[in-house]
């Protein structure tokens, strides 16, 4: 299924959304020259797409900026996540049936908690102080991780953002979202996408002149 068109939601082909995003720089490039009313006052549609994360072309880098901010403004929502989610909400890990070493992990997939980072000095740190301590600093560092996974889950086959980034794990597992938690990694991916195709666009070229 590699390379097929899909929703962000899935997570695979998010390169094919790059022509809505090229179509979406058209657009605005026809309203910014062809709006009646003064550039004091754009439409509100141009002024969220176009005005506030690129000022138009005019500042690039604040595309990137924006898409760091809402890095760790969804890294918060999935802190939460992994606190209060219950049910079929959550964020879960499974583990590659071919992965090297089989003792680690388990068949089915399991619901993350603030033990998933750093394994051994969780056992080490069970019953004394310091592993509480651990254990609150695994949760942003958990959160953080999983928005970066959602935000660079773009590419097309090989050109995977996402793929790359898993492979400076020190373990083999896969990270998944599910319900509630799943819609809003989707919706990361889509605002990051855009937002980085958006800072080429505008980088390299003038899409509003």
């Amino acid at each position: 299924m590699k390379g097929n068109c899909s929703f962000p939601f899935i997570r695979r082909g998010h390169l094919c959304l790059l022509p809505l995003v090229i179509g979406l720089l058209g657009l605005g490039r026809v309203i910014a020259s062809h709006r009646s009313v003064p550039p004091a006052t754009p439409s509100l549609f141009s002024y969220v797409l176009f005005e506030l994360p690129s000022g138009y072309g005019m500042v690039p880098g604040r595309a990137l900026t924006t898409l760091g901010l809402l890095i760790l403004v969804f890294s918060v929502v999935y802190m939460v996540a992994l606190l209060t989610a219950r049910g079929r909400a959550g964020i879960w890990v499974t583990w590659p049936t071919d992965r090297v070493y089989q003792e680690e992990g388990t068949k089915e997939a399991t619901r993350v908690t603030n033990t998933f980072f750093f394994p051994q000095l969780q056992v080490r740190a069970a019953g004394r102080w310091w592993g509480v301590l651990l254990r609150g600093v695994s949760v942003p560092l958990i959160g953080l991780y999983f928005s970066l996974l959602s935000a660079f889950s773009l590419g097309w086959r090989e050109l995977n953002g996402g793929t790359w980034s898993a492979r400076v794990q020190p373990r083999e597992y896969v990270l998944r979202a599910t319900g509630w938690v799943r819609t809003v990694s989707g919706l990361q991916s889509l605002l990051s996408v855009y937002l980085l195709a958006l800072w080429v666009l505008t980088y390299v070229g003038r899409p509003f002149e």
